[in-house]
């Protein structure tokens, strides 16, 4: 059927005619049903894309999120003292006033800095064994029943006061191995036993069962675990057969459908980063290099720190293709169609229906919501009503779902009519929202207006 502005022309031609008449014979149970057009996601849609270091870097080139790292020694001040405002919060404050969402690790180790392990615990005799590897450090012995313990204690304090916090996009397990990353390569005899593992594991899922976890790599019964996986080696060491290989390694914990509940992300190899978005035959014959989309299809990828791009403005075709890598990240969620009230009734609920399909390679992992919104032409709302389903939901590769939602309208429509919106969610206040991937999603906040009606209720532009 021929279709005028995405109203079909039955439906046209019956509006032309209640305005002729003013709305006489009109009807409530009348249904448009409009197509949207489909559009790129942006590079910048909250939980996915790539990371800086935390730093303003918002014109360099667009994220949504920020990495920090933290020793545990700038937030555990004793036994079961914590100093979570001086350098934590500080930093949580300062990255969500660009609008941004942080994801952190806490470490006890980061070779060539300082140790963060606790003075209290060197105080009471944890040990501090010196390595030279990777420019040398200091690797607490996590044979300690004490440190264990305070680590324990650290992460219950943690998940208490943050489990949930809208201003916290991911948090890495870290604690353990050099950097936090749950390995001493190659001095494995520095490591925590898979005991000590075992502990620092189940103390951050039971303390952060809303906030996404990952950890460095898959344990045997990895399925069992609410978190998810980091590969901070990625496209130099993530696909093959190799054992130390992330996808061998998770064939291995057979957890190949892990990313359907939980997330992967981590960080592209530093010596890869500079080459990835170059030609080919500019890429160093000795790079060690394994294809980004590739990587990205076999492990389903959110987000990655990728601190090169973030050093200055890259030039075409570089910038380009790297604003596609980091859109091809994670989820893409497109509304194919709409179905709405021809005619809207004052002091009557307007039923809405959407279809929403996922078009990237993993679902959101965030519980959020969106909402059908009542608006004057002004933007002042007039009523709202979030659909009882949310985004994590939708899967990709599954067929579009459909979601039926009301909205109660106020008694008397504005003299200059009205409009149906569909309202994405934001992380918090002041940060970017989630925007759909489609050209009527409005680049400022994300909002899809449905359709537009008049002061009669009647549908006149969508």
């Amino acid at each position: 059927m021929k279709k005028q502005d995405g109203i079909t022309r039955r439906h046209w031609l019956w509006q032309t005619a209640a305005l002729a008449t003013g709305g006489c014979g009109r009807t409530h149970e009348e249904v448009v049903r409009r197509i949207l057009k489909y559009a790129p996601s942006p590079a910048d849609n909250p939980m996915k894309g790539f990371l800086p270091f935390a730093a303003d870097r918002r014109e360099i080139f667009p994220h949504s999120m920020e990495w920090a790292y933290f020793p545990l020694s700038a937030i555990m001040t004793g036994p079961g003292r914590f100093d979570f405002e001086r350098v934590f919060d500080a930093t949580l404050i300062e990255i969500a006033g660009r609008g941004h969402q942080t994801a952190l690790r806490v470490y006890l180790d980061y070779p060539q800095r300082p140790t963060g392990v606790p003075q209290f615990l060197i105080d009471n005799g944890v040990q501090l064994i010196p390595y030279r590897d990777h420019g040398g450090g200091l690797s607490p012995d996590y044979r300690n029943d004490e440190l264990i313990q305070a680590l324990v204690n650290f992460v219950t304090a943690f998940g208490k006061r943050y489990d949930g916090d809208p201003r916290i996009g991911y948090v890495t397990l870290g604690l353990l191995g050099f950097w936090g990353e749950w390995h001493t390569y190659p001095r494995e005899e520095l490591m925590a036993g898979e005991s000590v593992q075992r502990k620092i594991l189940a103390a951050f899922s039971d303390a952060f069962p809303r906030t996404p976890l990952l950890m460095r790599y898959p344990v045997r019964d990895a399925m069992d675990w609410p978190v998810g996986l980091h590969d901070d080696s990625f496209a130099h060491t993530t696909i093959g057969e190799e054992s130390w290989e992330m996808t061998a390694r998770i064939r291995a914990a057979e957890a190949e459908d892990l990313w359907k509940s939980q997330p992967f992300g981590g960080e592209v190899r530093p010596e890869v980063q500079a080459y990835l978005w170059k030609e080919a035959s500019e890429r160093p014959v000795d790079l060690e290099y394994q294809d980004y989309d590739e990587c990205l299809r076999q492990t389903r990828a959110s987000w990655m720190i990728n601190e090169h791009v973030f050093s200055k403005r890259l030039p075409e075709p570089e910038y380009a293709r790297a604003i596609e890598g980091a859109r091809r990240l994670g989820y893409e969620l497109h509304l194919p169609a709409v179905e709405m009230p021809a005619v809207l009734v004052a002091g009557q609920p307007a039923e809405v229906t959407i279809e929403l399909e996922n078009r990237g390679i993993a679902p959101l992992y965030a519980s959020w919501g969106v909402e059908l919104v009542v608006t004057s032409p002004a933007g002042n709302e007039l009523g709202a009503a979030p659909f009882s389903s949310t985004l994590d939901t939708i899967m990709p590769g599954d067929p579009a779902v459909r979601w039926v939602g009301k909205v109660n309208l106020p008694k008397s429509l504005p003299a200059e009519g009205c409009s149906l919106q569909l309202r994405p969610p934001r992380p918090f206040a002041g940060a970017r929202p989630l925007r759909f991937a489609n050209v009527e999603s409005r680049a400022a906040d994300g909002v899809v207006e449905l359709g537009r009606y008049d002061r009669a209720g009647i549908l006149v532009q969508s």
